[in-house]
């Protein structure tokens, strides 16, 4: 009988544990509940203008062009030039020198001691020309043909300027009379017009004699 009565009691201990635990997670959830509909309920924050302007996404800067975004032009720089119409080009990125000859243009020749050629009258000064152009300048360079010895026949471009075309223009050389491609030839010729107009450089001289002549007495 006493055993009955201590199960008796034992189990109506572990009853009301349960049902105590049982009503404090539903005022746990209740409590919850209203917590949420009385947050969802109430009015979004007002902000300052400050913590709005920080708030806002900034805009990127536009991006500047420029001609070296063309993917026809190489930047390069020029470490020196032989003649008016040859120059040795070193890469920037790829840290490759290689000779280049300026498309669309022929100038005097210079000494040529391992020829035994002693050169023409204002090939020093042609050379003179295009190397100050060049100097200390950031060079781009548009390559648009092959030559006979498999060098690369380019125009020369300071910013927005075609070297080539400013030493025809200057006297310094004649627009060349071979083929070449990819060029504004008519460009190059309204050029030596100009300069045998105002009879500039070459175009001064007494006596003028062209490279490709002058080239051709030579291999005879």
């Amino acid at each position: 009988m006493v055993s009955r009565r201590r199960n008796q009691s034992l189990s109506a201990h572990v009853f009301s544990r349960i049902a105590s635990r049982r009503l404090q997670g539903a005022l746990l959830g209740l409590a919850i509940a209203a917590g949420t509909w009385l947050w969802n309920s109430l009015p979004p924050p007002k902000h300052s203008g400050t913590a709005q302007a920080e708030s806002k996404e900034i805009p990127a800067a536009p991006v500047q062009q420029s001609s070296a975004v063309n993917p026809d032009l190489v930047e390069a720089d020029i470490t020196h030039c032989h003649d008016g119409d040859t120059c040795r080009i070193l890469t920037r990125r790829g840290k490759l020198w290689f000779n280049v000859r300026l498309a669309g243009i022929d100038a005097p020749e210079v000494e040529n001691r391992r020829r035994k050629s002693s050169g023409q009258n204002f090939g020093g000064q042609s050379r003179d020309a295009i190397n100050a152009l060049v100097k200390d300048r950031v060079i781009l360079v548009r390559q648009v043909d092959l030559d006979s010895y498999n060098r690369p026949v380019a125009e020369l471009y300071d910013g927005s300027k075609n070297l080539n075309l400013i030493m025809i223009e200057q006297g310094f050389a004649e627009a060349y009379r071979g083929k070449v491609k990819r060029i504004d030839e008519a460009a190059y010729l309204a050029a030596e017009a100009t300069a045998r107009k105002a009879k500039s450089g070459i175009w001064g001289l007494a006596s003028y004699e062209s490279p490709a002549e002058y080239r051709k007495k030579s291999r005879n």
